[in-house]
């Protein structure tokens, strides 16, 4: 939803317009993002702009246009170089008084500039205000409908296009004549010669001599152009003189324009000035004369000899002359018939071969043999010279273990006698024997039987204690009513009428005894044992 009005501010002021005789001038058009902006709400009509921490643009009026006589349009148009911003209102004003004439409120949008390779949008904001008599107050008369179209994306097309041709032309920089030259004018100043360039595509031109100081050496000048202008302005190269002691590339600035930029000459720390002004592309060609110099074409090192004749390639007199390769072989073809008629016309030495002996080739009989000392050996010799020791190294029937598979060439592998066996080292005639394979004999696990169970039987024997042996101890008695006299273990004793209570002296000494016996066991019981040892498999093999 949008929303509009015409301010009272703007009808007071166009009231005085009229009452004056004069126009009424709306030259400005500005851009605010209000933040939590109710849509739904009307617009008061007394409000002026909102404060300057909301404003996001503000951009002079590129074209009035009137749609009726009642009825006029203002507009602007912001090219992909304007951004990055929101905004969610737009105010027509008068930017002497700062009085804001329509107000419009809408729904949030972006405006984005173009930044490398991520291209921004172009818009076109107008604002239509219609009131009795706007054209004639306005005096505004151009038809809004003749001009209202964007066309700066196929401008700026057009821009690029014509920079890559005169690029091509010019190369990415060419100097006419003297221009831009830098001469030293005193202590750390530097003057640059008046003139035309072409640097990136773009025509640049001093229009006088300009001077430019170079504070720290070494240090390289630099010519920096660009173009720029705005999309209903002329556009023009801004040309930049730049000292740096850092190497400068292209760029593009905050603007959004591209720089292009090369080197012009470089100052020395001992103040020397090395032209570096740029030499290249079809116009450097043109601008050379038509007879054109070894040096122009670079072939400054090149002498300017002709072709030899066959006389005098073969005579080999010449210092300036080219030789061809007829030429040359004609040469070749004399001097190897006049070597063909010499007669040993080298010797060893001659030919870099004084430390060679002059040894005949050995035959099978010698190199098997191994007895001459003035024979060359041959692949083939060295060969069967080793195969004549081999034998007598290994003689037939030689037996060998192998830790592989197969046999070598020349052994062959025993396989009727000698399966799953283990090896024995004996001092004395060596054979073979046992029963049992060897894997056979060395299985998983092993046990001991449970056999060797056996009993045995525990007997009390009987055992009467002595007097000794018996714990000390001794006896009570009682005597009733009257009198009497007894005699027991040495003791004597007469008693009272009455009763008398009375014990036997202590007897016993508690000594150890002991008895014989024999017990049952069961001596039931058995062993594990891992038997899975480790082996590596080997072959014997016999010599053929």
């Amino acid at each position: 939803m949008t929303q509009s009005v015409i301010t009272s501010a703007f009808e007071t002021y166009l009231a005085d317009r009229l009452q004056a005789g004069e126009p009424t001038i709306l030259d400005e058009m500005v851009l605010a993002y209000i933040p939590d902006l109710d849509l739904q709400q009307p617009i008061d009509r007394t409000q002026g702009l909102p404060p300057i921490g909301q404003i996001v643009h503000r951009q002079p009026i590129d074209q009035a246009g009137r749609v009726n006589s009642n009825a006029v349009v203002y507009s602007v148009v912001m090219d992909a170089t304007v951004g990055d911003f929101d905004f969610n209102a737009l105010y027509l004003v008068n930017s002497t008084a700062d009085m804001v004439a329509m107000a419009v409120h809408k729904e949030t949008e972006q405006k984005i500039k173009t930044a490398g390779a991520s291209v921004g949008n172009s818009l076109v904001k107008s604002l239509l205000m219609e009131y009795d008599g706007a054209v004639a107050a306005t005096q505004i008369n151009v038809d809004a409908g003749t001009w209202q179209i964007d066309f700066s994306a196929r401008l700026r097309g057009i821009d690029a296009d014509l920079q890559a041709q005169a690029q091509d032309h010019y190369g990415q920089a060419a100097f006419h004549a003297a221009a831009f030259a830098v001469t030293a004018a005193g202590g750390n100043d530097y003057s640059l010669a008046p003139g035309r360039a072409y640097i990136g595509g773009l025509r640049a031109e001093l229009a006088a001599s300009q001077s430019v100081t170079v504070p720290a050496r070494p240090a390289t000048i630099y010519a920096d152009a660009y173009y720029a202008g705005s999309l209903l302005s002329d556009w023009d190269t801004m040309l930049t003189i730049t000292v740096s002691t850092d190497p400068l590339l292209d760029y593009i600035d905050g603007a959004g324009y591209q720089h292009r930029v090369t080197p012009v000459a470089r100052i020395e720390v001992s103040g020397a000035i090395t032209d570096l002004r740029g030499r290249g592309g079809l116009w450097w060609h043109e601008q050379r004369p038509a007879a054109h110099t070894k040096d122009q074409v670079g072939l400054d090192k090149l002498d300017n000899f002709a072709t030899a004749s066959q006389a005098e390639a073969e005579a080999g007199s010449k210092a300036d002359r080219f030789m061809t390769p007829l030429r040359s072989r004609q040469l070749a073809d004399k001097l190897i018939q006049a070597h063909k008629g010499e007669t040993s016309p080298h010797t060893k030495g001659q030919v870099g071969l004084d430390s060679v002996d002059n040894f005949a080739t050995a035959s099978q009989e010698e190199a098997e043999a191994g007895s001459k000392a003035d024979r060359f050996m041959t692949p083939l010799r060295v060969k069967q010279a080793i195969a004549k020791l081999v034998p007598a190294t290994f003689p037939a029937g030689t037996r060998m273990l192998f830790q592989q598979t197969s046999a070598p060439a020349g052994w062959v592998k025993e396989t009727a006698s000698f399966n799953n066996h283990a090896l024995r080292v004996v001092t004395g005639t060596a054979g073979n024997g046992g029963g049992t394979d060897f894997t056979a004999a060395f299985t998983a696990n092993r046990a001991t039987s449970e056999s060797g169970e056996h009993n045995h039987s525990i007997t009390v024997n009987n055992h009467t204690l002595t007097l000794s042996q018996i714990p000390a101890h001794k006896h009570g008695g009682y005597v009733g009513k009257g009198s009497y006299s007894f005699e027991h273990h040495q003791y004597n004793s007469r008693m009272p009428i009455g009763s008398y209570q009375d014990g036997t002296d202590s007897a016993g000494g508690g000594q150890p005894h002991s008895h014989g016996g024999s017990s049952d066991l069961n001596g039931k019981h058995s062993h594990t044992l891992k038997m899975d040892v480790k082996y590596v498999d080997i072959i014997i093999a016999t010599k053929q």
